[in-house]
């Protein structure tokens, strides 16, 4: 075998391992009601068209709640104005070894956050775990706190 074979052998390997962990980054953190929302309402709010194959990368037995979660968070973000969530239970999550409780739970990067406020959130991004209130992604990093007008 040439050392180019080889090199495109190993390339390709590499490019599909890393498609691997990004689809299972994509499931983890939007194949679920709450990830799905978070979506619907983004895409809703930046003015982008519904996107109907949200959930085709969910396994069959989450795709028609990823599908709910989605359509109800665009819903709602067209609809504008602040929308009410009722808060979720308490909740535990493990990763990395490290097991955290609370409310609107993320893992991601081999760790885990939880919000200790019912009316916070936590949202994963750029490498990052962060938890308060209404954390969201605003140009290229994340915040948390009250919206600044223009």
């Amino acid at each position: 075998m040439t050392k180019l074979t080889s090199l495109i052998l190993i390339t390709l390997t590499l490019s599909f391992s890393g498609c691997a962990a990004m689809m299972a980054s994509y499931r983890e953190a939007y194949c679920n009601y709450d990830g799905a929302y978070k979506a619907g309402m983004n895409d809703s709010r930046q003015g982008k068209e519904m996107n109907v194959q949200f959930a085709n990368p969910c396994n069959a037995s989450v795709r028609a709640t990823a599908e709910r979660g989605y359509r109800e968070g665009y819903t709602n973000g067209a609809a504008g104005g602040i929308v009410t969530i009722a808060p979720r239970p308490q909740q535990c999550v493990t990763a990395g070894g490290q097991r955290v409780c609370g409310y609107s739970c993320v893992q991601a990067y081999g760790k885990a956050a939880c919000a200790q406020s019912p009316d916070h959130n936590c949202i994963e991004a750029y490498g990052k775990l962060r938890c308060g209130p209404n954390c969201r992604e605003e140009f290229g990093k994340i915040v948390c706190g009250p919206k600044s007008m223009p």
